[in-house]
């Protein structure tokens, strides 16, 4: 199964893929810039890095807190849209 996260309820925002419970690959980003800037760009750079694309996902999974609302809303929107438009899975996980 592979799984595909985001993170964006802190202040840093991250993504990840996992095949099953391996890392595939991780990125990772506190530039002071905010998730609308960095969150789309790096989901779409780990996938072409991965050598993946949006319809090779299973799963889609989006932290929800604890964290800053705003922060939240911008991983869960576009993890849910990403979901949505390939018709798969999403699901929220807590930290």
């Amino acid at each position: 199964m592979q799984i595909f996260s985001m993170d964006t309820s802190s202040a840093a925002a991250s993504c990840a893929l996992l095949e099953d419970d391996r890392p595939i690959a991780q990125f990772y980003t506190d530039a002071r810039l905010t998730h609308s800037q960095t969150i789309m760009p790096m989901a779409q750079a780990l996938l072409e890095c991965s050598h993946k694309s949006v319809q090779d996902i299973d799963l889609f999974a989006v932290s929800v807190g604890p964290g800053s609302f705003t922060g939240r809303r911008q991983g869960d929107g576009p993890g849910a849209a990403k979901a949505l438009c390939a018709c798969l899975r999403a699901g929220g996980t807590c930290l």
